[in-house]
């Protein structure tokens, strides 16, 4: 017997969004909690601590469906298969021109990312998780380029976008891939000898 709800399930999972929790955004109770952990599990002291650097770009997703469709999926939106697809909604929505303006970027990221050579060789079912940072979207000054909140140095960036992978999962189930490393390992080798 078919089971039609996993017939017509999308092909690509949408991913939810994760926000990082910052110290000094914490409740005082977590904060507390937080310290006595340091204080009773690690002797007080913060060493052999794994530390995440913080990228802080545009949260983004791209990879390929079962089937081999290449998409790109922004941190608030669905997997996008087709082209102009952002420009259109904004402009559907009537949206203000720095909105559509922003939207017309995306479109530009799309046809980057789903145009690449990388995405040709990265395997069906697959999603790449990632922070993006798309140059004319950030904030240029002589300093370097702000995104979000933080600045970059310019020299350090790609010409036209950066990618910062960490991690790929499988497309139709959210689970990881077993290739996440290499595949990662690849992108990284790929983009800084090819693109």
């Amino acid at each position: 017997m078919i089971n039609f709800k996993e017939f017509l399930k999308e092909s690509v999972e949408t991913s939810t969004r994760q926000n990082m929790l910052h110290l000094q955004k914490m409740k005082d109770e977590a904060f507390i909690d937080f310290i006595r952990k340091i204080k009773v599990e690690m002797n007080g002291r913060l060493e052999n601590v794994n530390v995440s650097l913080k990228v802080d770009g545009a949260g983004a997703r791209f990879g390929k469906d079962i089937n081999g469709r290449p998409f790109f999926e922004g941190s608030r939106t669905g997997p996008i298969f087709e082209p102009k697809s952002f420009s259109a909604h904004a402009i559907n929505k009537q949206s203000a021109p720095d909105i559509i303006l922003r939207a017309s970027h995306y479109d530009d990221i799309f046809d980057i990312v789903t145009k690449s050579s990388f995405i040709k060789t990265l395997p069906n079912n697959s999603k790449v998780i990632c922070e993006l940072f798309y140059n004319p979207i950030g904030e240029v000054s002589d300093e370097g380029i702000k995104f979000v909140s933080i600045k970059y140095d310019k020299s350090k960036l790609g010409k036209i976008m950066t990618i910062v992978p960490f991690k790929v999962i499988v497309a139709n189930t959210g689970q990881e891939h077993s290739q996440s490393s290499e595949i990662i390992k690849n992108l990284v080798i790929f983009k800084t000898n090819k693109e």
